[in-house]
């Protein structure tokens, strides 16, 4: 279905114009004031879409929305370790009767490599962790299914202030074992405080 890929080819567009858009910025004044190394946390509002490509009957799911927390560490200019939390609700697919509802829980570890110290720090990110699949039909019993995940992706953090900065991230998570062939992506605008 188009329906089915319009969120990650939109998001993905909205990243290129916006990364292209403020590369062109002025950033070297700003720059002298921006905290290159130390602890950060951010919170965002996500998005997902599903790549359930191998599912049987290939269902279709709605996007699910949700949030995303990270706490990390910038332990060089360009390299930081964080931890993220995702939680995403009401993943439905309307291919089922009664309908079937799904949420996403999902803790990683990542490696965030960033391209440039400036105001506009574009980054990639790969990792690795542990997602939770909740199933739920109308009048059945709930069904978690737990299994590694591998987590890559990029986007840009964005400073409006020394530190403070606004970012989007675009992540595909890889699954495996119980939850295999379950894949997805996810896409977050969120907000970063460095201390």
């Amino acid at each position: 279905m188009v329906r089915k890929h319009f969120v990650p080819l939109s998001c993905g567009i909205v990243l290129v114009i916006t990364t292209f858009t403020l590369s062109f910025i002025p950033t070297s004044a700003f720059a002298e004031e921006t905290p290159k190394m130390g602890f950060y946390a951010s919170l965002g509002l996500d998005l997902s879409e599903d790549s359930f490509d191998d599912y049987p009957d290939d269902p279709d799911f709605e996007t699910g929305i949700g949030f995303a927390l990270t706490v990390g560490y910038r332990f060089h200019p360009n390299i930081a370790a964080e931890g993220t939390c995702e939680y995403l609700n009401r993943v439905n697919s309307n291919d089922f009767d009664p309908d079937l509802e799904a949420s996403i829980l999902s803790f990683h570890g990542n490696v965030k490599g960033y391209l440039t110290t400036t105001r506009f720090q574009p980054f990639v990110l790969l990792g690795a962790g542990v997602t939770r699949f909740r199933f739920e039909q109308s009048g059945s019993k709930r069904d978690d299914d737990v299994g590694i995940t591998g987590h890559f992706g990029g986007g840009f953090d964005y400073y409006i202030a020394p530190r403070i900065s606004v970012g989007l991230t675009a992540a595909y998570v890889a699954t495996s074992g119980k939850i295999k062939d379950l894949d997805y992506s996810t896409f977050t605008l969120g907000a970063q405080y460095r201390f």
